[in-house]
């Protein structure tokens, strides 16, 4: 009971990643998803650099920062390059 209490606590985009993390978790044996993985991060990078922020650690925040803009970046050009794939064949 403690543990889904401490969960609805969580902010949203935390609980999705989390929750994206958990259905993966019993084949970790696997490599997860590629574009699982990069939501993932750009969901707890966003998070975390808020928290940062709201804590004044402004340098931590800005890598944070762009650990997020990197992993979109490659999400997007992932999905493009798979666009572009698809349309070739």
């Amino acid at each position: 009971m403690a543990a889904s209490s401490a969960q609805s606590k969580r902010p949203p985009a935390l609980r999705d990643a989390t929750a994206l993390l958990m259905r993966h978790r019993p084949a970790f044996a696997e490599p997860l998803p590629r574009a699982d993985v990069l939501h993932y991060i750009t969901q707890m990078t966003a998070e975390l650099s808020s928290l940062a922020r709201s804590a004044r650690l402004d340098i931590l925040a800005y890598f944070l920062d762009m650990a997020r803009v990197e992993a979109a970046a490659t999400a997007v050009d992932e999905a493009v390059a798979d666009d572009q794939d698809d349309s070739a064949t």
